[in-house]
């Protein structure tokens, strides 16, 4: 998206909803970095209880196609980062594990083999574009199996080159999309 539309206008919007997603979060995780159009968030701590955390995506699911509908819906430009945000999707990769945390000045940056892990993890054989993945550690961490409300968990694994296999949970968010209400209708400041 950002590379194949208007600069000036798809960080404009990229930035409107990683804001909306950061707004939905609620303090329960803290920003780590924005790696382009994505944010790699993190908790320190006891593990977030896995109905909860599902609870937590969802809402910031929620939060982020409320706002491409309010883009969409308020677009007055044709340029094509206006007219293809309604296409931009979400995805949540949950994982568990030790992190070193490497700061400099207000900086905080998050490494080890655990971060490797959750990028690589991006990078999945999963046939959506949106969805939440919890690998084995998240959920064996949460101490709870993951069955929050109509979605359709399923397990998978992908093996990746000096990692290993890594097993997972993963629930697509296609109907969770489609049930997503539109925004209430813009109140006119012209008044009869």
């Amino acid at each position: 998206f950002l590379t194949k539309t208007e600069l000036v206008h798809s960080s404009h919007i990229i930035n409107e909803l990683l804001e909306a997603i950061l707004a939905a979060n609620e303090g329960e995780f803290e920003l780590s970095e924005v790696e382009g159009d994505a944010l790699l968030l993190y908790r320190k701590g006891k593990p977030i209880e896995a109905g909860a955390l599902v609870r937590l995506c969802l809402r910031m699911f929620e939060s982020f196609h409320t706002q491409v509908k309010l883009i969409e819906r308020d677009a007055v430009c044709q340029c094509g980062a206006c007219t293809t945000a309604s296409n931009l999707s979400l995805k949540f990769i949950a994982h568990h594990g030790v992190v070193q945390e490497i700061k400099v000045r207000q900086f905080t940056k998050c490494a080890g083999v655990d971060m490797v892990v959750a990028h690589r993890l991006l990078k999945n054989t999963i046939a959506s574009n949106e969805y939440i993945l919890a690998t084995s550690s998240c959920l064996d961490a949460a101490q709870a199996p993951l069955s929050e409300g109509a979605l359709a968990w399923q397990r998978s694994s992908d093996e990746y080159p000096a990692i290993g296999t890594i097993h997972y949970e993963y629930a697509p968010l296609a109907d969770v999309r489609r049930s997503i209400a539109d925004p209430p209708p813009r109140i006119s400041p012209v008044t009869e």
